[in-house]
Formats: structure tokens, sequence, C-alpha cells
């Protein structure tokens, strides 16, 4: 009977007497909240309640809890820098060797495309090489680009396939000076791209500039006689009929374009020659700013809100350049980077 008793009280003490603290009563609260207590020997564990913590609070005393601010936008970064002494020699050499193709095939626009597109596809192939070759090595980083790269490189084969069609290669001298050319310029690419791969970058958007110009001055030129002549077979198949994937691909800088929508998605219609050319023209410009990605941010998609600008933002020779072009009314200028 006496033992009952005690039980009894001691179960009545773990509850509380008359709102008494339980702390008072020498009780102990686990992280689970349960009262241990001791108990001749034995451990009883009763369920306690804990008060919340406003429970002595008024209303106006609960703390805010205002919900999270949105996420913002990650800050652009700087362009990286290029030394102008790099930056005057990777101009110096295309400026030079486009000129001198100019010169040569002055009344000669296949020929000189055809020259153009020989040439203007070789670095794609020589980051290819160097990509590959690091990831036998165990790099496996450049994927991404590798799959680029090599879209760009069927998009300029097609290119060169058109001008083909339209008599660009028929002689033998065209075709080996651009295969001369093409052969010196892969393994040049090559030896800049293991040093500087900015470097080999620019020297390829340097070349899609002048293509893009190239092109679009002939298009101005030649608006009229163009749109009486037919697609050739080539290009209404690459650009109608075949799987887009690989044409998609390398248009790493969507825009909005008032016709088609989404420009890298473009289903292009053909009528005449002068769509094709057209089509030839905006593809340089993809590659451009995808280049220009890589040169400035090492990223082909480029920063968030960011602006797709011809080389490296910042430098005097770059300022001379935007510059001079305002003036003659020419060139590629800015393009809006869509992410934003």
């Amino acid at each position: 009977m006496n033992k009952v008793l005690l039980l009894f009280l001691l179960i009545v003490s773990a509850e509380g007497f008359g709102g008494m603290p339980r702390a008072a009563l020498g009780s102990k609260v686990g992280v689970s909240g349960q009262v241990v207590r001791k108990v001749g020997g034995k451990v009883l564990l009763r369920n306690l309640i804990l008060p919340t913590l406003y429970s002595t609070m008024q209303p106006g005393d609960l703390p805010s809890n205002p919900s999270p601010p949105p996420p913002s936008d990650p800050p652009v970064p700087p362009p990286k820098k290029m030394d102008d002494r790099l930056y005057t020699l990777n101009k110096t050499i295309i400026d030079t060797v486009y000129d001198i193709i100019c010169f040569v095939y002055k009344d000669k626009d296949y020929p000189r495309f055809f020259v153009l597109e020989t040439v203007a596809r070789v670095p794609y192939f020589a980051y290819l090489s160097v990509l590959h070759l690091r990831e036998t090595f165990g790099d496996r980083s450049g994927g991404e680009r590798m799959r680029t790269h090599y879209a760009e490189a069927d998009n300029e084969l097609h290119h060169l396939l058109i001008m083909e069609s339209l008599g660009g290669n028929d002689s033998i001298i065209d075709r080996t000076i651009a295969q001369s050319m093409a052969f010196g310029y892969y393994w040049y690419v090559i030896l800049v791209y293991f040093v500087s791969e900015q470097a080999a970058y620019h020297l390829s958007e340097l070349i899609e500039d002048h293509a893009f110009n190239t092109y679009d001055g002939f298009l101005k030129k030649n608006e009229a006689k163009l749109k009486t002549l037919p697609v050739p077979d080539i290009a209404r198949k690459y650009y109608e009929e075949d799987n887009p994937f690989l044409f998609d691909l390398f248009c790493t800088v969507p825009e909005t374009d008032e016709e088609t929508g989404q420009f890298s998605k473009r289903r292009p219609k053909l009528n005449s020659l002068y769509d094709v050319f057209v089509n030839v023209r905006n593809d340089e410009r993809e590659h451009w700013k995808t280049l220009c990605n890589l040169v400035q941010y090492e990223d082909m998609k480029g920063p968030p809100g960011g602006v797709v600008g011809s080389k490296v933002i910042g430098t005097q020779l770059d300022e001379d350049l935007r510059e001079k072009r305002k003036l003659e009314g020419g060139g590629l200028g800015d393009f809006k980077n869509p992410f934003e």
C-alpha cells in the first residue's frame, strides 16, 4: 500500500502541483519533450507538453516573418581584357589575308567566297583537335564546346558546298590556293589554341566579322539579280529538309526576330538565291556572337543580360574601331543578349 501511494505521489509531482514549474520539483526535461525522473533505481518518462515560445507575448509583440526577396540576377562579370599587341597581331594577320583574297578575286565573287569558306571552317577543326586531345588525357570539360564547334564546322561545310554548286571551285588554281591556305592556317590555329584560347577564338571572330560584311555588301549590291536566280539543291536540302539539330546547336545566343520569332529556331523558306545568301550571312553572325562570348567570358552563351560586342570592351583600339564603324555604317556592331 505504501509503495502504491508513493508511486501515485511521484506521478502527480511529474505533472506539476498547482501550476508550479516542473523545475521546482527537480524534474529534468529531455530533448524529446519528456520529463525524466528516477524512482527506486528506475527511470520514469512522462510526456511533457512544452509551452510555446510566444505564450506570454501579446500579438503585437510577435516578430514579423516577411517573405524572402526574389532572387536577383547574378551581376554581369566584366569582359576579359586582351593585350593590345596580341589584338593588333591578330587583326593584322586576318586583315592582310582578307585584303589579298579580295584583291585577287576582285571581280570573281563565287571563287572568292569558296576560298573564304575553305579557310573560315578550318579553325573549328583545329579547336576540335586540341579539345579531343585533352579529352583523351582525361579532361572532360570541353564536351559542350566540342559539340558546338562540330555544328559550326558542319554549317561552314554547307556554305562551302553552296559555293561549289555555284561554280566557285571550278578552277584548279582556286582550289590549290584555298587548300594551301587552309593547311597552313590549321596548324597555326592549333599552336595558338594551345597557348591562348582567347587569341585563337579572336582570330575566328575577326574572320566571321569579315564574312558577315562581305555577304552583306554582296546582297546590297546584287539584290535584284539574286532574286531572279534559283535556289541550289544543296541549300534547299540543308535549310529546309535536313534535321535541324546541328543547325540549332551552333546558335548559342538566340534573339527575337520579327518575322520568324526565334532567330535560332528559324526554318527559312528559300524562294531565290537571294534568300540563300541572306541565311549564309546570318549564319556568320551566329558564329560571330558565339566567338565574341568565348573571347570575353570563356562561355559560348555569355552572361545573363550581357551585350554581345566585338572583341574586348575597354581598349583604345576597340573604341577606335567602333567609332570608325559608326561613321561608315558598317560592321556587326553590338547585339543585345536576350538572356535577361
